[in-house]
């Protein structure tokens, strides 16, 4: 390949000034190669140009910024899942010689052993003191088999901090040697758990509906909240069995595109041939329906590229789908496109959504009932329709109007209030009596201010912005809290402010 002068001059020029750029050590890891030079090629500077006098100057990083950026290098490592030996490697201490030319990163061995112990000590001790400060406490747990073939079991703890914060945080994961009975499961839940301190804060406990996790939170004497997904996903595998031959068809598809290379890059070719985005077929996953949905989404995208790629490498006619398949498919991602979105909604990790199941709930049980009185889809897609619509109301309407810990948190959810609960029943009138009387009990208990000169109840302020741009709030505030120093009744006052 023949290059122009200007073109050769400049793929020099850059080569020059990478090869330039020392690969910085510290002190214990200098070698003589390594030790920038101070001949007069050094004085001249890069490509032929002299020296600032600040180049002549060494200012070393004050320890103090150093150690954060040694912290922060170490949580890279850490949360990015990198190898602890990517310090050092010579692109990596370019790049931070570039960034500082007076910092030389830590070794490999300092990193592993001496920062991260460091830092686990120091993040321990913020948690624990998170942890400790918070009054009640909820936990999640969750086994799982690892790839080599052994048993864990993660404990998270989630709660609200005093500044209305949601916070979670992992308490541990460990191996689990033992069988998985409730009795085993239970003395573990409780080794955490007084490990940390917080048994008595704890009120309730979030597992999947497995029987041995079930009875092993009943054992602990905790409030055990069923997790919602893991019951969505149990009715969707259940109500997917009457397509069961289109999926098995789908899965060999994509089983053959993912073993063979030359079928893959055909169909990319094709698709670029098309003018279409290049896309891959997607497996499912057999703990995760959502999976399921997605596989057959991706085949719906790639449907004519797909088509054309097996005909032109003459697949075996047992994996060829036929109209009726296709249309199985079609109307399958119609019916569970709604299940996909609840399942994303119901995943949020920085939200409360307890409030959300009763409504979720409902919402997906209209939505099969609509199907269900129109002329959707085939057989086999009715008994799909009807199996889900059957599921949901048997297994989350039904018992969700029965769990106390829902009703309450959509009735406290301001987005909700009462328009969760039907408008005829006694569930609504039952909800609002056990938050009064939970009010009650709280009002009732002992405080430090003397019971004989109680101080004057203050104004309700709702609103942040009187400071700066008048109290426009102000006959709004004086009518809602007159409302509260009217109310010395513990119960009273409670119901004064449930209905606020």
């Amino acid at each position: 390949m023949n290059l122009g002068s200007d073109e050769t001059s400049s793929v020099s020029t850059a080569t020059v000034q990478e090869s330039a750029i020392p690969v910085p050590v510290r002190q214990d890891q200098q070698s003589a190669q390594d030790i920038p030079s101070t001949s007069t090629s050094s004085v001249l500077g890069r490509c032929g140009k002299q020296t600032k006098i600040t180049g002549f100057a060494s200012r070393p990083v004050p320890s103090s910024k150093r150690a954060k950026i040694d912290e922060h290098i170490l949580r890279l490592v850490a949360k990015e899942y990198l190898p602890f030996n990517v310090v050092e490697s010579v692109e990596f201490r370019k790049m931070t010689y570039l960034l500082n030319e007076n910092y030389v990163p830590p070794s490999r061995k300092t990193l592993s052993h001496s920062l991260l112990s460091q830092v686990f000590d120091s993040t321990l001790v913020r948690v624990r003191s998170a942890v400790q400060a918070a009054s009640y406490i909820c936990i999640t747990t969750d086994g799982w088999t690892s790839v080599k073939n052994e048993n864990y079991i993660a404990v998270s703890a989630h709660f609200i901090d005093e500044n209305c914060n949601l916070k979670s945080y992992l308490l541990s994961s460990f191996k689990f040697h033992d069988k998985h009975t409730a009795e085993n499961i239970s003395n573990e839940l409780q080794n955490v758990t007084s490990t940390w301190g917080i048994t008595n804060k704890i009120v309730a406990c979030t597992t999947d509906n497995a029987p041995n996790m079930v009875k092993a939170v009943m054992m602990c004497k905790w409030w055990h909240v069923p997790c919602f997904a893991h019951t969505l996903n149990l009715i969707v595998q259940a109500s997917l069995e009457p397509v069961t031959d289109t999926r098995a068809k789908v899965k060999s598809i994509v089983e053959f595109f993912k073993r063979s290379p030359r079928a893959l890059e055909k169909l990319h070719n094709i698709q670029k041939q098309m003018g279409v985005p290049i896309l891959t077929p997607k497996q499912d996953c057999p703990t995760r329906w959502n999976s399921t949905y997605e596989m057959f989404d991706r085949l719906l995208k790639i449907k004519e590229p797909l088509q054309s790629t097996l005909a032109i490498l003459s697949v075996d006619l047992q994996t060829k789908l036929s109209n009726e398949d296709w249309l199985v498919i079609e109307k399958s991602c119609e019916i569970l496109s709604p299940f996909e979105q609840v399942t994303t909604e119901i995943s949020s990790e920085r939200n409360v959504t307890l409030s959300k199941v009763v409504l979720l709930s409902k919402g997906l049980q209209s939505h099969c009932l609509r199907l269900k009185n129109s002329d959707y889809g085939n057989e086999a897609t009715n008994t799909v329709i009807a199996k889900l619509e059957d599921g949901i109301c048997t297994r989350l309407v039904q018992k969700l109007a029965d769990k106390a810990i829902a009703c309450e948190a959509t009735l406290l959810d301001p987005r909700f209030r009462e328009h969760g609960f039907p408008k005829t029943g006694h569930r609504l009138k039952e909800t609002k009596d056990a938050i009064i009387n939970k009010c009650c009990a709280i009002r009732q208990k002992p405080t430090r201010c003397s019971t004989e000169n109680p101080p004057p109840a203050k104004p309700v302020e709702v609103s942040t912005f009187t400071s700066s741009s008048g109290n426009i709030w102000q006959d709004f505030d004086q009518a809602v809290g007159g409302l509260t120093q009217s109310v010395d009744n513990p119960r009273a006052a409670s119901i004064v402010e449930l209905d606020k």
